[in-house]
């Protein structure tokens, strides 16, 4: 099973170090007009045991009502009046029968505003990807100077790469023809959606959830297109990890015959500084914890029985774990405590199988 996701693993890695350079640098502003967490939802998590009666009262001295119950985590998203966030959790969390209790935290989702990168019409992009497999071949590069930006060519240097097709020589996995089975690779891409009708996905897609809607009103996504890939993070994500390979068209994805899930905990939002205006995507943690327990439980059919997708072997989350203070200034914040008991949970479920 190492080797069947040895492309994947090394993607995986490729990625951390230019995440790590960024992490070190100062924090940057951020558009103004971006809340901390959802106006009028909170997380609580009651001790085992709690008898229903008590788990009621506190709901009714916060003003909360109880519209959904993360799974696998036993952790409810409040409802309470829009604006008594802060106030709602100091009551949960004064409740000796409430373990934690916080806000419906945002992940931010930048988006980067960059000019278009080579795309030529039914062409490989494989020599423009030198992480993959670099031979000190020419390849685009962009410059910026005072006068604007503009592309140009550069050379690489060689084997500064992850050696992906070293990888594909010892193995390209074993293709996902069945969601349900255990010894194909998959993948859960947690983000902004996944475009997967584009022609290098539409073969690798195994499925697509919209987890964000189960939390945020549609009526608040008003920029985005709910069901789609709006943002277009997302269809990048899943593009780099699973993309078809070997077939001359688009880029090619690190993960030769791995599958991917796409579970859209993130929607795109409009904001402003008072002068401009900025989209965002903004990625509830409520949405993140569920699809973490989603994505890493199998998938039944209706009748409860009918095996229709295994756990996912790789669970992948592209997008910040920073406080968005009032001024806009993004930081990085402590875990959400929903948060790190799906992951934990999510370890312990892959320890199973």
């Amino acid at each position: 099973m190492r080797t069947t996701i040895l492309p994947v693993i090394l993607l995986v890695l490729s990625l951390i170090a230019p995440g790590a350079a960024l992490a070190a640098q100062p924090p940057a502003p951020a558009p103004q007009g971006i809340s901390q967490h959802a106006p009028d939802r909170v997380l609580v998590k009651f001790r085992p045991g709690t008898a229903a009666t008590e788990i009621g009262k506190a709901h009714s001295r916060a003003s909360g009502h109880a519209i959904r119950t993360i799974p696998g985590i036993d952790v409810q998203v409040v409802q309470v009046p829009a604006g008594t966030v802060a106030g709602s959790v100091a009551l949960y969390e004064a409740n000796p029968n409430v373990q934690y209790a916080e806000p419906d935290y945002y992940r931010l989702l930048r988006i980067p505003s960059e000019d278009p990168g080579p795309a030529p019409a039914g062409g490989s992009l494989f020599e423009e990807q030198w992480y993959l497999n670099n031979t000190g071949q020419w390849h685009t590069a962009k410059r910026t100077t005072i006068f604007g930006s503009s592309f140009t060519k550069q050379k690489g240097k060689r084997d500064a790469d992850i050696d992906a097709p070293e990888g594909w020589d010892i193995t390209t996995g074993v293709a996902t023809t069945d969601p349900a089975s255990r010894n194909s690779a998959k993948i859960a891409v947690l983000d902004s959606g996944v475009s997967c009708a584009e022609l290098d996905l539409q073969n690798k897609c195994l499925e697509q959830v919209n987890v964000v809607q189960d939390y945020v009103p549609k009526s608040e996504q008003l920029w985005d297109g709910v069901d789609g890939d709006v943002i277009g993070h997302g269809t990048f994500v899943a593009s780099e990890a699973a993309a078809d390979t070997d077939n001359a068209v688009g880029i090619a994805g690190a993960g030769w015959n791995t599958g991917f899930g796409s579970f859209k905990v993130c929607y795109q939002e409009l904001v402003t500084d008072g002068v401009n205006l900025f989209f965002v995507g903004l990625c509830p943690v409520s949405a993140s914890a569920d699809a973490i327990m989603r994505a890493s439980t199998d998938r039944f059919a209706a009748d409860g029985t009918t095996l229709l997708r295994s756990q996912y072997h790789v669970i992948t989350m592209s997008y910040g774990s920073d406080s968005i203070a009032p001024d806009g200034t993004i930081t990085p914040t402590t875990p959400s405590s929903a948060e790190c008991d799906a992951v934990q949970a999510a370890w312990d479920l892959s320890l199973i199988h």
